[in-house]
This record gives C-alpha cells, sequence and structure tokens, in this order.
C-alpha cells in the first residue's frame, strides 16, 4: 500500500538484498522489518532503503519528523497565550 506518509511493501527473495524506494530520502522517515525497527539508508544520493535479509518480509515505511511535537507544542502554546491575552483583554475592558 503506499499512502503519504505510509508505504507497506511484501518483499520475497532468497538471498539477502536492498529494498530501494525512488521517492527522496528525507529525515523522519522510519522503518520495519517484519515489526522491527530497520535503519532507513540513503540510496543513490537520494532514495530511501532498507536491508533485507533473504526470505518473505513485510516492510512498513512510516514518516514521523521529529519536529512535529515540537511544532503541536508551539501551536497550542500560542493559541493558549492568545485565548489568554483576549480574555484579559475582554475583562479589563468590562471593568473599565
Amino acid at each position: 500500500s503506499y499512502e503519504p506518509e505510509r508505504v507497506v511493501v511484501q518483499t520475497d527473495d532468497i538471498e539477502p538484498s536492498m529494498l530501494v524506494l525512488t521517492d527522496q530520502w528525507f529525515a523522519g522517515w522510519e522503518a520495519a522489518v517484519d515489526g522491527r525497527r530497520a535503519p532507513v539508508l540513503k540510496a543513490n544520493h537520494t532514495f530511501r532503503a532498507v536491508e533485507l535479509p533473504g526470505g518473505p518480509h513485510t516492510v512498513e515505511f512510516r514518516f514521523r519528523p521529529s519536529w512535529l511535537p515540537l511544532g503541536l507544542g508551539i501551536t497550542v502554546a500560542t493559541l493558549l497565550g492568545t485565548a489568554a491575552f483576549l480574555l484579559i483583554a475582554t475583562f479589563r475592558k468590562r471593568r473599565s
């Protein structure tokens, strides 16, 4: 299956091999081979790849950028700060 943030591939090679996806390598991609984490490698300076032992395997790539939780935290803090500012401004305006 192929989705923007998740790719699942079934393989069955007799010999150890390298699965190469011709999508661009980007920090934040994680891979699992048969449910166990595996390093995502750069292939040809551009593509993402994972090493596989021989035999049938299920390979799952997921995009989970490390900066996402930080960005979410900053967004929530900004929204809370804005809401607090508006509440305080409204309360002061009514008291005047």
